[in-house]
């Protein structure tokens, strides 16, 4: 049987529905990736999806980002290497002291956004990321782009590097995720993610922007959880894949 983690974004929305929905969302996932301060959330979102996660053996991680809440973390900042590192530092201590508070184990960091991004094509930024990761988790698992020149760098860092696609992302044909920016960036279509997502599970070729096909190899399939389908899309990806003989399992 093949094994495939399916992680989520979320705890990015203070709203009493949204927590509602995320929650939903974890009873089909395997980890999630807890917004912890730089583009969404705050001590309260973090302890509290922190702890219905742990109700349900969901592998927990920190999602930091930019610290920008005006832009959701998805603008490039222009950041001294100090600022960044600090950044992200001060983001990440304070999930690692509410997950200790919780008597809580946090599995694995994922980058937000436009930090993700930038890491996966910036060695510079990339270096700075994976030594602040690092600094506070020390050998824990580390979440980015598929095929980018990032796993290479968090190795010098001791991470573990786990090569994540996206059921819910057009690619464009160097495995680069299409700008969100662009047309038809995203996938809206929930049959269409579903596809995509079982596809790149088997390791089958899904299409590109321009209708060739591209082969992902990842070990974890993220979506999102801030949009109005985000619950239906995580069910109807969970039940394809359980349909297919994939067994849903944390890294």
């Amino acid at each position: 049987m093949a094994n495939i983690d399916l992680n989520c974004d979320l705890g990015e929305d203070s709203a009493a529905e949204s927590q509602a929905r995320d929650i939903k969302i974890m009873d089909v996932v395997s980890s999630v990736n807890i917004a912890c301060g730089g583009h969404a959330g705050d001590e309260f979102s973090m302890a509290y999806m922190m702890k219905e996660a742990a109700k349900r053996g969901v592998a927990i991680g920190a999602h930091p980002s930019f610290p920008d809440t005006q832009n959701f973390g998805r603008k490039e900042m222009i950041m001294t290497s100090d600022q960044l590192s600090s950044a992200i530092i001060s983001q990440l201590e304070i999930f690692a002291d509410i997950a200790h508070a919780q008597n809580i184990v946090v599995r694995h960091v994922k980058p937000h956004g436009a930090l993700y991004n930038i890491a996966a094509r910036n060695a510079e930024i990339s270096h700075i990321i994976c030594a602040a990761v690092a600094e506070i988790f020390p050998n824990i698992n580390y979440y980015g782009l598929a095929g980018s020149q990032c796993r290479g760098i968090a190795a010098q860092y001791g991470l573990k590097y786990i090569d994540e696609a996206f059921a819910d992302r057009r690619y464009n044909q160097d495995k680069s995720l299409v700008q969100r920016s662009e047309p038809d960036a995203i996938l809206h279509d929930v049959p269409e993610q579903s596809i995509q997502a079982l596809n790149m599970a088997l390791g089958r070729p899904i299409l590109d922007k321009n209708g060739a096909d591209l082969t992902i190899n990842a070990q974890s399939l993220c979506l999102h959880s801030d949009s109005n389908d985000a619950l239906k899309s995580a069910q109807a990806i969970y039940q394809i894949l359980q349909e297919n003989g994939i067994s849903i399992q944390p890294i």
